[in-house]
């Protein structure tokens, strides 16, 4: 079995989603353009974007629209959460 970070099978996961979400927020967030948007509104989006994306064909009905949309809503609201988490642990004084 070939073991790659982002293959197919991962992203269609919570985790392999979420992680996707925080790298490509980490590396566009510096663009001068993208500078301007908060953080959480443009992981929320990137969440959904690439949710619609990894969906193979367009969904069919509005009940697929709005579970892809709700699961990027979701992969975003994880992305942040473990940002977060990380940061928390950075600054947290003993």
């Amino acid at each position: 079995m070939e073991m790659t970070l982002f293959s197919q099978a991962s992203l269609h996961t919570l985790a392999g989603t979420s992680l996707a979400v925080l790298v490509i927020v980490q590396a566009i967030k510096e663009l001068p353009f993208i500078r301007q948007i908060p953080t959480q509104p443009l992981a929320l989006l990137v969440g959904m974007i690439l949710l619609l994306i990894l969906a193979p064909p367009i969904p069919p009905t509005r009940i697929k629209w709005a579970t892809d949309l709700l699961n990027g809503l979701l992969s975003g609201f994880v992305a942040i959460g473990g940002w977060h988490v990380l940061v928390a642990k950075k600054t947290k004084k003993k």
